[in-house]
């Protein structure tokens, strides 16, 4: 048997040397016949699966809770096509908890390690985490029917570590094919088996080939909509008016300007991270939208509309973040006299950065990474009718493709500099009709007009 399958495989080898391109429809016969070892893997897999004795869950923990949202779906997606069952693992994001930040915080190098209250916000908190607002654990801990037994064979399966093949990316049912294949030499047949699933990379390559998978989704938005009426929170925005949002990234992307007129680039992506420049313009590595080119972009917008009907918000992580990163690595760049005047400076920072906003009576600004900002965000998020945003981050196109559909979906716009943005993966096309990337540096407002009016329209907003 093994001989004659041996002899299949050289076959099939010189057919493509012969054809010079993949013949995948011979490949797939012999695959889908007894002999070929991949139907026997195949055929233990949905043995297993069919007794019952394959659990998968989602290991995706350091990254942000829009990264691991979507990993939680495209990782269900694949479950339930292979017939495996979900084991429910509490859900947390220290990327998307305020504690991510304390370590390295100013007030922890003096010593001082108690948080700091920040006027308007408390620190006795509504919520456990991110989760327990958005009401997601709550959810998968009730949707779990079976569990593994208790001598269960733990398998930690990494995606991002497979070599995917045009064909695996061709269909959905060829990469569920390859999965279960892959995954047959891992498992313990005589025991049940918790599969933990990884590999970001491959969750977001591969998501909008995970659409066509025809599998029940997890209804994120609903899961919210319940949890707020279990949970109410009141919205920052105000009853009446077009329900605007802008929501500016700084953060761990942020150029700062340091007390003796320099500038640090602080994104971890950059190559000269750290490093000072004489200027905005050397720094700026990385396209980054100063929040005055934001302001200044806000305030045309009312140059060709009427402020008053409008609720605004504007939402910023604020500069923060930058300034503990440059304090975790202060002994290799900086003297103690200029990490003295940074502190000192980052007292005042985003009050000088964000002046125009904190003072525009008609806008309402809320700086800060505390959790109970980041809910009133999302909170606000929702009930949007226009969302602004920078190329800094994708937070609002990932909730846009994790909470909306195109009957509820903001008009979302995107400010770039130069390289226009793409998020085609996301399953949010370019060419959307609610959706307008704007050159900060070249655009005409009323063109912009024109083309939010269509979507003022269909909504009926006036």
């Amino acid at each position: 048997m093994k001989s004659i399958n041996a002899l299949i495989q050289k076959f099939i080898i010189i057919l493509k040397t012969i054809f010079r391109k993949p013949i995948w429809l011979l490949l797939d016969i012999y695959e889908k016949t007894p002999i070929s070892s991949k139907y026997r893997a195949l055929k233990r897999f949905d043995d297993a699966a069919g007794k019952n004795k394959l659990f998968f869950t989602n290991s995706i923990f350091r990254n942000g809770f829009t990264d691991q949202l979507f990993a939680m779906k495209f990782f269900h997606r694949l479950g339930d096509s292979i017939n495996m069952n979900y084991h429910f693992v509490q859900m947390k994001s220290k990327r998307s908890h305020q504690e991510s930040m304390l370590k390295y915080s100013a007030t922890v190098l003096k010593g001082k390690k108690n948080k700091v209250n920040i006027a308007g916000y408390s620190n006795q908190e509504s919520y456990s985490d991110i989760y327990d607002f958005l009401g997601v654990n709550e959810y998968l801990k009730n949707s779990v029917n079976k569990q593994p037994g208790n001598n269960c064979h733990e398998i930690t399966f990494n995606l991002d570590e497979i070599e995917l093949s045009n064909r695996m990316i061709r269909s959905w049912d060829f990469f569920t094919s390859e999965i279960k294949f892959r995954l047959d030499s891992m498992i313990d047949y005589s025991r049940d088996n918790m599969i933990h699933l990884k590999g970001l990379d491959t969750v977001f390559k591969l998501f909008r080939l995970s659409e066509t998978s025809n599998t029940p989704e997890i209804p994120f938005r609903k899961i919210y909509d319940l949890n707020r009426v279990l949970k109410p929170r009141e919205n920052l925005h105000k009853t009446t008016g077009i329900k605007l949002l802008v929501h500016i990234r700084q953060g761990d992307t942020a150029i700062l300007k340091t007390p003796w007129d320099t500038y640090i680039q602080s994104w971890y992506k950059a190559k000269d991270r750290f490093i000072e420049h004489a200027t905005f313009e050397t720094a700026d590595t990385f396209e980054n939208i100063p929040v005055s080119q934001f302001y200044r972009f806000l305030k045309d917008f009312f140059d060709v509309y009427e402020s008053f009907k409008f609720s605004t918000l504007v939402f910023s992580d604020g500069f923060s973040r930058a300034f503990h990163e440059i304090y975790r690595v202060n002994k290799f760049l900086y003297t103690k006299e200029k990490m003295h005047k940074l502190i000192e400076n980052e007292k005042n920072y985003n009050n000088i950065e964000f002046n125009d906003f904190i003072t525009w009576q008609e806008v309402t600004t809320v700086i800060g990474e505390e959790n109970e900002k980041l809910y009133d965000f999302i909170h606000s998020f929702m009930v949007s009718d226009i969302v602004v945003t920078g190329t800094q981050q994708k937070m609002i196109p990932k909730l846009i493709r994790l909470f909306c559909t195109p009957d509820n979906m903001p008009f979302m716009i995107t400010l770039y500099r130069e390289k226009e943005p793409f998020v085609d993966y996301l399953g949010i096309e370019s060419e959307h009709k609610f959706r307008l990337n704007i050159n900060i540096d070249n655009y005409d407002m009323n063109e912009i007009k024109n083309v939010i009016q269509v979507y003022f329209e269909e909504r009926n907003l006036k």
